[in-house]
């Protein structure tokens, strides 16, 4: 369920008229979900769609807390890769 509420997300917001607040819904859903269920790959995959869409809204202080957040627990690996960077560059 994690991932299909994140695609969910990434879907409405790739739509012409984007829905942003469902999308952002999907997306904190996604990322609760994942948290709940300690998924910490769905955790992060949600993580960084999420500050993305919170770094385009001006917030990049939430986006990197909830980057830093979702990378507690990982060591190394491409899971991380992404989110890393894009941590670096909030």
């Amino acid at each position: 369920m994690p991932e299909l509420l994140r695609m969910k997300g990434r879907v409405l917001l790739a739509l012409p008229e984007p829905d942003v607040e469902k999308a952002e819904a999907c997306l904190v859903r996604s990322l609760d979900l994942g948290r709940r269920k300690g998924a910490k790959a769905w955790e992060l995959r949600a993580a960084v769609d999420l500050a993305k869409r919170l770094a385009v809204q001006d917030r990049q202080v939430e986006a990197k807390r909830l980057l830093r957040s979702a990378l507690r627990g990982f060591a190394e690996g491409s899971e991380i890769a992404g989110a890393s960077r894009l941590l670096e560059t909030l």
